[in-house]
């Protein structure tokens, strides 16, 4: 049987809460406390219409029109040569290395796909998954593509997102095969759910690491 293992990034993979601390203390020494505040808040507008966190059109936003070059470099670089190999969340390498003794593992991750891309393979996640990789601004709606380029008899979605497990749940007939989901507790959006197991996955750990002891 081919068990195709798709693996969510933020807060899934990589610890973003922690790297968003570290990000926001760079914006700061550079931008001061105002710019920083004005930032997020070109951040959170762009968030709000899009549906999705867009790194580029949040700085384009943030920078106007008249901003200098050099404003725009430092301001690209902080974010695109941010070293997100540290924020690996334990037991992420071991995770993946036993999906793939299962089948194919990928990288199913929302988000933009000039910065998400970037996060991934700064943090070495895309070599460790073999650059199997999909981003998509709402990956729900793309499930025929993602069978398409990951045909398999059975699926594994693994996400710390509650509400991406609810959608996907919701049209995993467009995936042509048997979908089981994991709800991973870290981050402030699996938090936002009641402690314990969760009734709408398949499966619920408190961390990426006890994945492979429900298959043992």
């Amino acid at each position: 049987m081919r068990i195709t293992s798709l693996i969510d990034v933020d807060n899934t993979l990589i610890d973003n809460d922690a790297a968003k601390v570290e990000i926001d203390r760079r914006l700061d020494a550079l931008l001061g406390e105002q710019g920083t505040a004005d930032f997020w808040a070109a951040y959170e507008e762009v968030r709000t219409e899009r549906e999705v966190v867009d790194i580029p059109r949040a700085m384009a936003r943030y920078l106007g029109p008249t901003a200098s070059l050099e404003r725009r470099i430092a301001l690209a670089a902080l974010f695109m040569e941010f070293p997100f190999r540290s924020y690996i969340v334990p037991g992420a390498r071991e995770t993946i290395a036993f999906l793939k003794s299962r089948g194919p593992v990928a990288i199913l991750s929302d988000g933009d796909p000039v910065f998400q891309a970037t996060k991934v393979a700064r943090a070495g996640l895309a070599d460790l998954v073999d650059g199997h990789m999909l981003i998509y601004v709402h990956k729900e709606e793309h499930l025929p593509e993602i069978a398409a380029a990951f045909p398999a008899d059975r699926y594994l979605l693994i996400d710390d997102k509650p509400n991406v497990i609810e959608r996907f749940t919701v049209r995993k007939d467009e995936i042509g095969a048997p979908l089981e989901t994991i709800l991973v507790r870290q981050g402030k959006y699996a938090a936002a759910v009641p402690p314990g197991p969760w009734p709408g996955a398949t499966y619920t750990v408190t961390a990426l690491a006890d994945v492979p002891n429900l298959f043992s």
